[in-house]
């Protein structure tokens, strides 16, 4: 059985990739400013795996900016995002359920 992305999430790898990120970036999230709730954003997803991400699309964002990267871009570049997504859900046999979907 595969593991969902979010349980993915919690892989020593991906922990590991996600804090040498935030160094790079100085602790900061690169659209705010903000020192507080930092998280790591994919800006390209290149596998399912995040820890596989080359840190060039990596971004350190704090959790306001990450949720608007998210869910507030109606852009056609966030539609591609979530598209590219469920492509690679569908490749690695992992169901996902995008909070997007209307369906």
């Amino acid at each position: 059985m595969s593991k969902s992305y979010t349980e993915l999430l919690k892989d020593e790898r991906w922990k590991w990739l996600s804090s040498t990120v935030k160094q790079r970036d100085n602790f900061t999230c690169q659209r705010c400013g903000s020192i507080e709730n930092l998280e790591v954003h994919h800006t390209k997803y290149t596998s399912y795996l995040p820890w596989e991400t080359p840190e060039q699309y990596l971004i350190t964002l704090c959790y306001d900016c990450h949720k608007a990267a998210h869910y507030n871009d109606r852009s056609e570049k966030a539609a591609k995002w979530w598209e590219d997504i469920k492509k690679m859900a569908e490749l690695y046999g992992t169901p996902i359920r995008l909070p997007l979907d209307t369906k």
